[in-house]
């Protein structure tokens, strides 16, 4: 009997001291996650202030003039520096806390850092070196905060996006209340918020596909994430953003046929699955290139009144794409410098051809031939097909947050076939440049290292 009292007792000890060791661990654990949320959180307030412009709606109606843009691209904008320092330097501060180091990198961070070193080479044969140093120094800073920022847990990271959006959308409509420029039911209508309808877009894209992450990923957060997914829905569809939209629906249905294909490998029936899809995918592309008619038909569907191009050539960029390719024919390799093509002189000197004012390319691969050349469209293309093919790889052995950053690679992908969306930073691209490094940060040799977090 004394013997087994004492052998209760040794386990009643053990017993209690598991429960404290639980409880301290957990009391050390909170600390770090309000730690974590606070930097998300204010990591997502300076990216807003960043792009935001409370004017947004009434510059967008007015227009804006060739003679508007190049005055805002001679004199620079000093707010816009000083929260991209402040940015770069809350990253450095979260950094010290981390003690991962690049040797734990995949590939696809080394092509990154090839890409970020080609940037920065081309400064040195940028035609204004002074204004490409600065640009390239706040390009630096962003990708710090990127690089601290994709440290976070997949939670904190989604749902920091996706409350940093709802945000921005309640912000948003404020603004065009106040203004009165708010009028969602009168024809040819379309949400600004605090930027441009199509940055809108882009924006509320992002947001759809982490606030769908976040529901996937916390099951606290599900009904919040699935409620805000709807409501971005609704605020894109405000945008009246095609470019947006459509590559919204075929990054969606890139991950609704991986979802099918994955849950018809459990069931054995793969091979009849993706036989049928590729012959369906064939036919359909088949009947549109063969038919004019149906070209036709296509393309009144997504012609707005507000369209004053030739809709068969994408409203006015094919014949912008056509005058930037006499512009780059001579600086094939290393660009006009980091983001120092659109000068005044570029501005004032292609809106007069064109007869329409521009800033930029309309296309991330062309504005990036002309800001560092095509190494960098190459490099760029290779980190962001490297780092979809990882998030399908790993979705499709079960990881379903992979699927998320999978079909935003893919979204980034299309979107940049005829918007510029990397560069300079803004909300949608540091979150898509963030996926990058998370990626970039899990060795796929070793299962265990990416789901842990």
């Amino acid at each position: 009997m004394p013997l087994l009292q004492q052998q209760y007792r040794t386990r009643a000890t053990i017993e209690t001291s598991w429960d404290r060791n639980a409880q301290n661990l957990e009391a050390s654990r909170r600390p770090r996650a309000q730690r974590e949320w606070t930097f998300a959180l204010a990591t997502v307030a300076l990216l807003l202030l960043l792009q935001s412009n409370w004017d947004a709606s009434l510059v967008w109606r007015a227009g804006g003039s060739a003679d508007t843009m190049a005055s805002l691209v001679a004199s620079g904008d000093r707010l816009r520096q000083i929260l991209g320092i402040a940015l770069g330097l809350s990253g450095c501060y979260w950094l010290r806390t981390s003690s991962r180091s690049l040797r734990g990198w995949s590939w696809l961070g080394w092509i990154f850092l090839a890409w970020v070193g080609w940037l920065g080479v081309t400064v040195l044969f940028s035609d204004d070196i002074l204004l490409s140093a600065k640009r390239f120094a706040l390009l630096l800073m962003g990708l710090v905060s990127m690089a601290a920022f994709s440290r976070l847990p997949i939670e904190k990271i989604f749902g920091a996006a996706s409350f940093g959006v709802l945000a921005d959308l309640i912000a948003g409509i404020a603004a065009e209340v106040s203004l009165g420029t708010f009028h969602p039911g009168q024809p040819g209508y379309r949400f600004a918020g605090l930027t441009h309808p199509n940055m809108q877009g882009l924006l509320l894209t992002v947001g759809i596909f982490t606030a769908v992450g976040l529901a996937g990923v916390s099951h606290r957060l599900r009904r919040i994430g699935i409620g805000m997914a709807l409501l971005f829905l609704c605020g894109l569809d405000l945008t009246g953003s095609r470019t947006a939209m459509i590559a919204f629906v075929l990054s969606t249905l890139f991950g609704c046929i991986l979802l099918f294909f994955r849950r018809a490998a459990r069931r054995g029936r793969l091979m009849h699955i993706a036989v049928l899809t590729a012959c369906g995918l064939a036919l359909c592309t088949t009947v549109i290139v063969s038919f004019a008619s149906v070209r036709s038909m296509l393309l009144a569907g997504v012609t707005e009144p507000r369209d004053e191009g030739n809709p068969e050539e994408l409203t006015g960029r094919v014949p912008l794409w056509r005058v930037c390719e006499t512009y780059a024919s001579g600086h094939m390799l290393f660009g006009y410098g980091y983001d120092a093509f659109w000068s005044p002189k570029h501005i004032d000197d292609i809106s007069a051809e064109l007869r329409w004012a521009i800033n930029e390319a309309h296309s991330a691969y062309v504005d990036m031939v002309l800001m560092s050349g095509v190494p960098a469209v190459l490099l760029y293309l290779v980190f962001l097909t490297g780092a979809g093919a990882m998030g399908t790889r790993s979705f499709w052995k079960g990881d379903n947050k992979s699927g998320v950053w999978a079909v935003i690679m893919v979204f980034a992908l299309i979107h940049g076939l005829t918007e510029a969306i990397t560069l300079p930073i803004t909300y949608p691209s540091y979150l898509i440049l963030t996926g990058i490094l998370w990626w970039a940060q899990r060795n796929l040799t070793s299962p265990a290292h990416y789901h842990a977090n």
